[in-house]
């Protein structure tokens, strides 16, 4: 499960490399798939009953589950809530959703409303060429390379007679309309029960994270592991080192 505006794409390193049948998936609001018809947020937790009902499709009674950013944020959720279909958990610069307090949860729940109503209005932005649409996703709050901008926007820049677009759903900007507290967040980390690996990159977004390096020395099973590289050196730069760490895993079946 990938990322915040990223779409299935973002696997096409490792999945050519693990010698398993692995399903890269676009979650809701991203690359081909659909958009959710509603006027709120995309809440993590919302992706929980769709990814279940993929592997019902499936057959798969049990599962491993491999998420980076917001996609292991939702692995995280998923492994915690239904613990006796997630054999494992293998999480990439990414675990937790984003926290809040009891506070602070009006004001949450005011910005997300807000920020849904002017997204929703929000015109699309077109680009003069392909290109020009790959270069400003190189751009962005996690830049890219070359390579992974374009392995991107392949799936998800689309051409009209305006020009270029990124597809996805513009309410997928919109923060949740609530954020988990600390307590409930550890509720969510004591239920897990399956084995879980927590890769870190040393340029990425969890690195200087003090809040979170503490919290997760709470739970010494879970499985810490360092990369060089950036938020998304899952992809080109690290695939390969992923992809094998992963084949060197007994009875790996993702």
């Amino acid at each position: 499960m990938h990322g915040w505006l990223d779409n299935c794409a973002s696997f096409d390193g490792i999945a050519a490399n693990v010698d398993a049948d692995i399903l890269c998936l676009d979650l809701a609001g991203h690359g081909l798939s659909g958009g959710r018809q509603h006027l709120g947020a995309y809440n993590v937790w919302l992706d929980l009953p769709e990814i279940l009902a993929i592997a019902d499709q499936l057959g798969w009674q049990t599962f491993e589950l491999l998420g980076h950013s917001r996609g292991a944020a939702i692995a995280f959720l998923l492994a915690a809530t239904f613990p006796k279909r997630v054999e494992r958990l293998v999480c990439l610069d990414g675990i937790f959703p984003l926290m809040g307090t009891a506070e602070k949860a009006p004001e949450q729940l005011f910005h997300s409303i807000n920020t849904v109503r002017k997204q929703r209005l929000r015109p699309v932005h077109y680009y003069p060429t392909f290109e020009a649409a790959v270069a400003a996703r190189q751009k962005g709050m996690f830049p890219l390379s070359p390579d992974d901008a374009i392995a991107f926007a392949n799936r998800a820049v689309s051409k009209s007679a305006n020009g270029y677009a990124w597809q996805y759903d513009p309410k997928v900007s919109a923060p949740s309309e609530l954020r988990l507290t600390m307590a409930q967040l550890s509720a969510f980390a004591d239920a897990i029960v399956c084995p879980l690996t927590l890769f870190i990159a040393d340029k990425g977004i969890l690195s200087g994270d003090e809040q979170l390096l503490t919290f997760l020395n709470k739970y010494p099973a879970w499985e810490k592991r360092y990369l060089v590289g950036d938020h998304h050196c899952h992809m080109s730069a690290q695939a390969n080192a992923i992809a094998q760490w992963l084949n060197d895993i007994d009875g790996i079946e993702i």
